[in-house]
């Protein structure tokens, strides 16, 4: 798929849209299980804006919610691909808006363990790159995650990590923390 776009519940506005869609399905699978079973997805050049609500709860620009059955089945899904050139951030308990480039993010789902990965630019010039894998301990909820995850900050100004940012904020129970 080319150029596909995702509306808004009054199709007035475009909450997700992607250069490309490429999508491969699992044959053997589907047939065995009598229902369309995909083996691949990869989305390129995707442009959405997500929205941290005062509560906490993550929202994709545009939209009233974020439909955590669908994005549970993506990221359980064998093999996500999403990549993007910018994604906006707003933050509206603390008014901040920001700007992250570069994002690539990708799962892999094998012998009952999701891990994903990803990596993507700051618009603070302070933080630079951030990398990082996520280890669910069981199903994957945006606002009630249990489980492992693993933050590589490159050019980061080490004064930044003794100050809370607005992505993690109190929500983060910080159990370790390895400087290296």
């Amino acid at each position: 798929l080319k150029n596909f776009s995702v509306y808004d519940k009054t199709n007035k506005s475009i909450i997700f849209s992607a250069g490309r869609i490429e999508i491969k399905l699992n044959i053997l699978r589907s047939i065995a299980e009598r229902q369309i079973m995909l083996a691949k997805i990869k989305v390129s050049d995707s442009k959405f804006s997500i929205v941290r609500e005062e509560n906490g709860n993550f929202y994709l620009g545009g939209s009233t919610s974020m439909d955590s059955e669908l994005l549970q089945r993506l990221f359980y899904h064998e093999s996500l691909f999403l990549t993007s050139k910018e994604i906006s951030f707003f933050d509206k308990s603390s008014s901040k808006k920001s700007l992250i480039s570069n994002f690539k993010f990708k799962t892999q789902v094998g012998h009952g363990d999701t891990v994903i990965n990803g990596e993507a630019q700051l618009s603070d010039p302070r933080i630079g790159k951030i990398r990082f894998k996520i280890k669910p301990s069981n199903e994957i909820k945006i606002n009630d995650f249990t489980g492992q995850i693993n933050i590589w900050l490159s050019g980061l100004d080490s004064s930044l990590l003794t100050k809370k940012t607005s992505l993690l904020n109190s929500r983060l129970d910080q159990h370790e923390l390895e400087l290296l």
